[in-house]
């Protein structure tokens, strides 16, 4: 006991020989500590913020397509309308063709990423709509000259958020057609909107994909790829089981044609 009270009173003895070295390891511990609670709140908080700017980006998403180099068929409609009657967690299902090309608003002209998709594409891109409306098996069927934008690309194109009824021009690869507004969507994620920046803020077009082929030459219906979604807050998806259901219905089981 004598030794532990020996030692108490000798550090008590150094903090006092030496108080600016006895503040300055203080100070350090304070500030090594500080610094540790910082990193850990600004860590979970950037955690938590891109968890919510991916759950802007909307439902979950699978995504299944064809090695054309193994087999010539390709996905079609039945494909996807099959999917939706076997699998009650699956809530659409769309083909995706991207292609890059110009759009010209009354305002302003720019770089386009063009989807050629199906009317269920919407539940996957998260944007939700904003003013008109997306659009639907009646513009699939006659092969209509519609598009859908984004609010911040129809501000910045048009001069106006609420575009619905104005056109655009569209340009892949040299042809060039007019398309009608019939919707926009809520701005996406900050988080997206800040990567879309990064290269060149290109506008995002959504386009039945039956306009393909008659007004750029593109057969978007020869699809070799193929999305799903259902909902991040229920009963989710199986990629597996979604791709052996596909890979039994077209025939390609031990081709190794599908992935």
């Amino acid at each position: 006991m004598d030794t532990f009270t020996e030692y108490i009173a000798s550090a008590i003895k150094n903090i006092r020989s030496n108080r600016l070295r006895t503040l300055l390891t203080m100070l350090g511990i304070i500030i090594g500590i500080a610094a540790v609670v910082a990193i850990i709140t600004l860590g979970n908080g950037m955690s938590d913020y891109v968890k919510k700017q991916v759950d802007i980006v909307g439902n979950s998403i699978i995504s299944i397509y064809i090695n054309a180099s193994k087999t010539d068929q390709r996905f079609t409609l039945e494909d996807i309308e099959d999917v939706k009657a076997n699998f009650d967690e699956v809530i659409g299902g769309s083909f995706y063709t991207g292609y890059e090309g110009t759009i010209k608003g009354r305002k302003n002209a720019g770089v386009a990423l063009v989807s050629f998709v199906c009317p269920d594409y919407y539940l996957g891109n998260g944007s939700g709509v904003r003013y008109g409306r997306y659009f639907n098996d009646s513009d699939i069927e006659s092969g209509a000259n519609v598009c859908f934008l984004i609010a911040s690309d129809a501000k910045r194109l048009c001069g106006t958020e609420n575009a619905v009824g104005m056109t655009v021009e569209l340009n892949i690869g040299g042809r060039v057609n007019e398309f009608e507004i019939v919707g926009v969507g809520n701005a996406l994620g900050e988080l997206i909107m800040k990567l879309m920046e990064m290269v060149d803020n290109p506008s995002m077009v959504d386009v039945p994909f039956t306009a393909a082929e008659p007004n750029f030459g593109i057969k978007a219906s020869d699809a070799t790829s193929v999305e799903f979604y259902s909902e991040r807050t229920g009963k989710q998806a199986s990629a597996s089981k979604l791709y052996k259901f596909l890979e039994s219905s077209k025939g390609l089981r031990g081709q190794d044609a599908m992935y």
